[in-house]
């Protein structure tokens, strides 16, 4: 069960099974993505948010607000993450704080470059951690250790980008840090959606046999569906204060690495009673297996208990 707890792209949303995402025949936004900043202390090839404004950022006055906001709707978590890296918020302790003090349960994706930083700060306010090793780690790997060991309560994994161009010994050494450690749950080496022929992702597949606590995360892309049921059960706030679909909206239509503004669903203030986002308008969907288990779930099929 390893993918089905630390991807969402790519595998059967297992996760549902039993949560109350439904109120009132209304789907409920559970699971909030949350970019409070685009500033970044890193310039990665394979970012997806590349050419994102970098001056934009929410101020904290306005998270405060827009969190207990999605709690009143019923958000039951909170993923911290971002086109930039969100612990460069200077009000990043504050954010975690409210987040847990609304009682909604903290996720934080970040590069881990400033994370000792705020680790105290955060404390064991943050249910999961995920650090993106990037080129920096390179020949510093047991910073990685040192980072799992500054939040002990939390649940600590990793996350690398497999480029066209991938050093192959660079990820396996990745791989055996996650396998030796106490502290890191698992490492999911994710394709580059950017590559266009991307056959490392195949040559590293091969050689993870053994490995407990590696895996493949190769998100399977079609188009997207009329009514986008993920934007309401996991809508994501940018750092310019609107509502998007998903996380993968700057690979949506054409890739542009940054926030498309022809996606927008509204600003934050207007999220209320949404409708499904017209999904059609993208031409790859990273979520189709979600959008299809709502689906049913809102126009259940008959004959229930032939099953």
């Amino acid at each position: 069960m390893l993918k089905a707890s630390y991807a969402a792209n790519g595998v059967m949303p297992w996760k549902l099974l039993g949560q109350p995402y439904l109120r009132d025949g209304k789907v409920v936004p559970l699971h909030l993505q949350l970019w409070p900043t685009a500033r970044c202390n890193a310039a990665c090839s394979w970012c997806t948010s590349k050419d994102i404004d970098r001056k934009q950022e929410l101020f904290i006055g306005e998270i405060i607000e827009l969190l207990r906001h999605f709690a009143k709707l019923g958000t039951q978590a909170v993923t911290v993450a971002g086109g930039g890296e969100p612990t460069l918020h200077h009000d990043f302790a504050t954010i975690a704080r409210y987040i847990n003090n609304y009682g909604m349960k903290l996720g934080l994706v970040t590069n881990g470059l400033n994370l000792k930083n705020v680790a105290a700060a955060v404390g064991g306010d943050c249910d999961w951690c995920r650090v993106s090793v990037i080129e920096a780690y390179r020949g510093h790997l047991d910073r990685i250790v040192e980072l799992s060991e500054l939040l002990p309560q939390t649940d600590f994994s990793l996350s690398f980008t497999v480029p066209d161009d991938v050093d192959l010994d660079f990820a396996l050494s990745v791989a055996q840090l996650a396998e030796k450690s106490p502290h890191i749950s698992g490492v999911k080496f994710v394709q580059d959606l950017y590559a266009q022929d991307n056959d490392a992702i195949d040559q590293l597949a091969g050689q993870l046999d053994g490995f407990t606590k590696a895996f493949i995360n190769s998100p399977v892309s079609g188009r997207g569906s009329k009514d986008c049921w993920v934007s309401l059960i996991r809508p994501m706030v940018g750092p310019d204060g609107y509502v998007y679909p998903c996380c993968g909206v700057s690979l949506a239509q054409e890739p542009s690495r940054r926030l498309p503004e022809a996606l927008r669903m509204c600003h934050w203030r207007e999220y209320v009673k949404p409708e499904p986002f017209n999904g059609s308008a993208c031409r790859r969907c990273l979520y189709g297996n979600y959008n299809e288990f709502i689906g049913y779930a809102m126009n259940p099929p008959k004959h229930l208990e032939f099953v």
